[in-house]
């Protein structure tokens, strides 16, 4: 190892010896031309291919945002045989954070229709519970188009926890009405007295999630920039839900067959 301060200069650099050739040392300029030219300070790689970095600040707009401009200038460029153009960094984290919450709310679906299904002895109850999950994504849309939020990962796990208060709500009214329809109550009775009877504590329920959630909704605590559209998502979700729980669910349950368990004589 050649000391730097030794490094004056191009005859220095010519000076160096490279090897031996019958005892005699052999200098870099014996077989080698020293020519000032430009390079770069360094070389990274990846997968055992060379790598070129640019980096951006999306100050002002959203990662999202920033993302999709990016993709669409990369799309315009004419790239060389050989050479091939990836976005990363926080860009690259939020797509795979999206793929995760995807996989995770996937499963979590599954496992919670199996609960349903094994409690309820019923295919076509469960399926009621959970088909309303995705009707309330109309009001997250609605929350986040009114706020002028963006759609990122927070949101999806938003859309998680909405999910789990949705089956909750559609469990507590569907069993009071089970109950009632068991007892010999018509389907149209049970579900009207199970809707007013369980009104309460799904309005509670309801109340006490959305309250906590509005700090984060307006950014109150730190950190609540990123929060907030998970905040919002969920409390219009929520606010859209009652319609869902009150309305869709109950018609549902007494206009489609299979509903509930048969009268008793």
């Amino acid at each position: 190892m050649v000391p730097e301060s030794r490094l004056r200069g191009k005859e220095d650099l010519e000076e160096l010896v490279v090897a031996e050739r019958g005892g005699a040392p052999v200098a870099l300029r014996e077989v080698a031309r020293v020519s000032r030219a430009t390079g770069p300070v360094e070389i990274t790689r990846e997968d055992q291919a060379r790598t070129v970095l640019v980096r951006a600040d999306s100050s002002g707009v959203s990662v999202g945002e920033a993302t999709s401009r990016a993709a669409a200038a990369v799309a315009a460029l004419e790239r060389p045989p050989g050479v091939e153009l990836t976005l990363g960094g926080q860009a690259q984290m939020m797509a795979e954070t999206t793929r995760s919450l995807g996989l995770v709310l996937a499963f979590a679906f599954f496992f919670a229709y199996v609960v349903l299904a094994v409690q309820f002895e019923s295919f076509l109850q469960p399926f009621l519970i959970m088909v309303r999950v995705p009707l309330t994504l109309i009001g997250v849309v609605g929350a986040l188009l009114l706020a002028g939020l963006p759609v990122g990962a927070t949101v999806l796990i938003g859309v998680v926890i909405l999910a789990g208060n949705e089956v909750n709500h559609g469990v507590v009214l569907l069993e009071f009405a089970n109950r009632l329809r068991a007892e010999g109550r018509s389907a149209r009775d049970a579900m009207l007295e199970a809707a007013v009877l369980r009104l309460r504590p799904i309005l509670m329920t309801l109340a006490t999630s959305v309250l906590g959630l509005v700090p984060l909704a307006l950014s109150l605590g730190e950190g609540g920039d990123m929060l907030a559209p998970m905040a919002v998502a969920v409390i219009g979700g929520l606010v859209f839900s009652i319609f869902i729980t009150l309305a869709f669910l109950p018609c549902a349950w007494v206009l489609l067959p299979g509903r509930a368990p048969a009268e008793r004589p």
